[in-house]
């Protein structure tokens, strides 16, 4: 009977000693042939195995969304209101919808939604917000809020927010560190914006 709950745990944790996307792919493939093989030997209930399935179903969808459910539902939550002014009801949330499931944070959506929803309409902003906010976003506000602050001392909003996400995307989550040690430096003798691509470059090799 704890075949079937040991594999399905180690298969939705996947060990933290993974490395890489790669190697965590590998351990989930290697999950599945476990579980399969945990289904011969299980003793399980039917309550056990029924909510087995549920649970591997939500790893599915997960896998194929690329976000989890939590925030896919906060993502809906949060743009179905901006898109319903623009739209019928039903149209905002089959919208809302569509532009959630590869969101993959929402403190970041709702920095990107709050800074072009002062140059573009609001429908325009949180679409432009949710095709934006990736994996390669994912976890690294205060870095994002460091660049477009530099940036916006040059450029206009919506060019800063552009250029401060190229910085992020190349950025580690801790670059925030690095950034305020480094940028001062680049700062002296170069503009605000041109001193923060050199930073992001500069911290991107660390």
């Amino acid at each position: 009977m704890k075949f079937l709950i040991l594999a399905l745990t180690l298969f939705l944790t996947v060990e933290s000693y993974a490395q890489s996307r790669g190697d965590a792919l590998r351990q989930i493939r290697r999950k599945v042939v476990e579980i399969e093989d945990a289904t011969y030997e299980t003793e399980a209930s039917m309550q056990v195995l029924a909510k087995a399935i549920k649970d591997l179903e939500k790893v599915k969808r997960n896998l194929i969304n690329g976000s989890d459910d939590s925030i896919f539902q906060g993502c809906v939550d949060y743009s179905y209101p901006i898109l319903d002014r623009y739209m019928s009801s039903s149209d905002a949330l089959d919208k809302a919808m569509s532009l959630c499931p590869e969101v993959t944070d929402l403190a970041i959506l709702e920095f990107i939604y709050t800074q072009l929803d002062k140059v573009m309409s609001g429908r325009d902003a949180i679409t432009k917000a949710a095709q934006v906010t990736r994996d390669d976003l994912t976890d690294k506000l205060e870095v994002l809020k460091f660049s477009f602050e530099k940036h916006n001392k040059n450029h206009g909003r919506s060019s800063a927010l552009e250029k401060a996400i190229k910085n992020t995307r190349i950025s580690s989550t801790r670059a925030i560190a690095c950034f305020q040690k480094y940028f001062p430096t680049y700062s002296r003798s170069q503009s605000s914006s041109a001193a923060m691509d050199k930073t992001a470059d500069t911290c991107s090799r660390f």
